[in-house]
This record gives C-alpha cells, sequence and structure tokens, in this order.
C-alpha cells in the first residue's frame, strides 16, 4: 500500500530526471512534506542555522533547504523501473514496470490531466467500462481489441503526436531504463502497466486515431468500440503506430461483441461469464464457489 511505502526510507525511490520535480511535489503537498520530514535526522538549533547559511542566497531559503535534505537524506536514486510479471490469464503473464515511488506520483499527475482532456471529448475513462457495456448493445459498431497494447505505445510516436509540453512530462517522468535481471535495457516503448499514465497515453492515442473516422468512437485502454462501415481503416490506422490486433477478442460486424469483460449476442442479449482459476487458498475457494452460484 501508499501507506506502508511512505513509512518505508528505502521505498522512497525517483529516477535522476524526475527528482527536482518530485521534490518540490513533496514540498507543495503537506501530506507528503510531512512523511517525507519523518525520515530525515532531527537538528540542533546550531545544525539549522549551519544548513540555513549555507543557502542563504537562495531565492527561496525553505525550499533550497528541504531540497538538499531530501537529496542527501530520504531519496534513492535509481536509473528506472524493475521489470516482473503479473497473471493475466490461466494461460499468460502480463509484462509490468515495478516503478519508482516518486515517479508514480507524478506519473499519476498527468495521467489525471489527460483524462480531464479525454473527458471533456465525451470519453470519460472514469465511466469508460459502464459506457462500453451498454454501447456492446448497439447494432452497428465493432469492438476492437489489442494484443500486449501497454507495451505498444512507443516513445517516438508519442514525440510525434502529443503536443511538445506534455511530451516533456511524460518523458522526463517515465523509467529511460528497466531492470531485468540485474542488467538494464533502454525500451523504445513508452512505458508498460505498472507506469502512472500507460493507460491514459493508450487511450488518447487510440481515441485521436478512431475519432478522425468515427465522431462516436469510444476507447477505455486497448477496449475500442467504433463504426463497422470504418472498423477496418482504424485498425490500418492502429497498426500504423505498432499495435497489434487481437483477433480472438475484436468482432467486426459481427453479432456477438465484447469489451471490457462483458459479452453481447443479437437475438440474445447480455451473456454472463466468468474466469475461473485454478483454486490455491480458502479465498479462491469462496470466490469460485461464488462465481458458479
Amino acid at each position: 500500500s501508499i501507506y506502508q511505502k511512505l513509512k518505508r526510507k528505502d521505498a522512497w525511490t525517483v529516477t535522476h530526471d524526475a527528482a527536482d520535480d518530485f521534490i518540490r511535489l513533496c514540498y507543495n503537498n503537506s501530506s507528503l512534506k510531512r512523511c517525507a520530514k519523518l525520515h530525515m535526522a532531527p537538528l540542533s538549533a546550531k545544525q539549522n542555522r549551519l544548513l540555513v547559511s549555507k543557502f542563504s542566497s537562495a531565492d527561496h531559503i525553505g525550499y533550497a533547504v528541504f531540497h538538499w535534505r531530501m537529496l542527501n537524506e530520504v531519496l534513492t536514486l535509481v536509473h528506472g523501473s524493475r521489470g516482473s510479471s503479473v497473471p493475466k490469464s490461466n494461460t499468460k503473464r502480463r509484462f509490468i514496470n515495478v516503478e519508482p515511488l516518486g515517479n508514480v506520483l507524478l506519473q499519476r499527475l498527468v495521467g489525471v490531466a489527460i483524462r480531464r482532456v479525454l473527458a471533456k471529448h465525451g470519453n470519460d475513462l472514469l465511466v469508460g467500462k459502464t459506457v462500453h457495456t451498454q454501447r456492446i448493445a448497439t447494432p452497428g459498431v465493432s469492438t476492437i481489441d489489442f494484443s500486449n497494447a501497454s507495451d505498444s505505445v512507443l516513445l517516438s510516436i508519442c514525440r510525434l503526436c502529443f503536443p511538445k509540453r506534455l511530451f516533456s512530462y511524460l518523458n522526463r517522468y517515465r523509467s529511460p531504463f528497466v531492470l531485468i535481471n540485474d542488467v538494464y535495457y533502454m525500451p523504445v516503448k513508452l512505458s508498460s502497466m505498472g507506469n502512472g499514465f500507460t493507460f491514459e497515453v493508450m487511450s488518447a492515442l487510440l481515441l485521436a486515431i478512431a475519432r478522425t473516422m468515427d465522431p462516436a468512437a469510444t476507447v477505455y485502454g486497448d477496449d475500442v468500440i467504433i463504426d463497422s462501415n470504418v472498423a477496418d481503416l482504424f485498425i490500418q490506422g492502429a497498426q500504423a503506430i505498432a499495435f497489434q490486433v487481437n483477433e480472438q477478442k475484436t468482432f467486426i460486424d459481427s453479432p456477438f461483441r465484447e469489451s471490457c469483460g462483458a459479452f453481447y449476442y443479437d437475438g440474445y442479449g447480455y451473456i454472463t461469464c466468468y474466469d475461473i482459476h485454478f483454486c490455491e487458498n480458502i479465498s479462491d475457494c469462496i470466490l469460485t464457489c461464488n462465481k458458479f452460484y
């Protein structure tokens, strides 16, 4: 939990490029500032005066002292994220980035800002699942899904497609390296799941393509609902920026449609479907019994 991470000094990690912005975020947020100070050694009156005198020429002495103490007493500067994976289904695992704490908080600020923009354009991610569940009952639409979509957002595409100022934040707050088996790799993709803005950036990119063809198209992550007449053209556009269609979960001009875990069949209606996993503990047994019920 975020509470446990803030309690542990070794969890206060951030990349070099994002360090200054994270320190400023902590300084301007009373809760984060209070948590950070818990990891700072108590100073005597004499030590405090010496530290203040060291930054007497700074524009903002209080911030300069806090910045210095954060770098020297609290933060651990890292080169990037750590590669890991989590179960995606019974047969596949999803690659994720275990991001530095400081980067995640900054990434979420950017992610929330992108959500606001998308909401203004009629694609509110807060209610996206509900909207898609309702829209699959509409005849004449296709549902499109992509394989490994979160790993398909290329840094070069973001540089071309997003405003310069927004891209500067994306580039500064992402992890420039990923640690896998004690070796750092430099990914050409923007980020993976585990990053605080991957979902929003992916949604924005796919929506930008879809809306040029269907003004009513909606996107939730990599789940796209679009007019069947332009579905094939949309797929060509998405493939042009390195997205790969998941044929098993894509239904174009079909009586069956699926999006965000909801299923609909013309002439029948909604189909209830559950993903059953092998039970490994009593909680799994309870969950599975409820699904069967």
